[in-house]
């Protein structure tokens, strides 16, 4: 049901130095919610597992596992996503940016969400 009213996530983002598009993370997941709050499923979870925190100098590497449970709220029936991502920032926002991407496919995958 839900994968069927998000249909597509359209190519919303460009990345101009390797010159290609790609879905957003904040149009999947625009998408992802407004689908699955008609349907009245809720997230009653979500995990960040760590599983790789590494800095040399100001860069730093992060690698995540992030599992969401949603639930039905007709039925309490549950589902469990799970995605890894991974970041990378000169910055602090390596630990966002690998969140970001797992929570991103976590929805793609588990609600079989195709990109356009």
């Amino acid at each position: 049901m839900i994968s069927a009213a998000v249909r597509l996530v359209p190519k919303d983002g460009q990345n101009t130095f390797h010159k290609y598009s790609y879905a957003t993370a904040a149009g999947t997941l625009s998408r992802v919610n407004e689908a699955r709050t008609s349907f009245g499923v809720a997230v009653v979870d979500t995990r960040v597992v760590v599983l790789r925190n590494e800095a040399d100098g100001k860069d730093r590497y992060v690698e995540v596992e992030v599992e969401l449970v949603l639930e039905d709220a007709d039925s309490r029936e549950r589902a469990t996503f799970r995605s890894p991502g991974a970041g990378s920032d000169k910055g602090d926002k390596a630990i966002m940016k690998a969140i970001t991407a797992a929570h991103k496919y976590a929805y793609a995958l588990g609600l079989g969400v195709p990109f356009l």
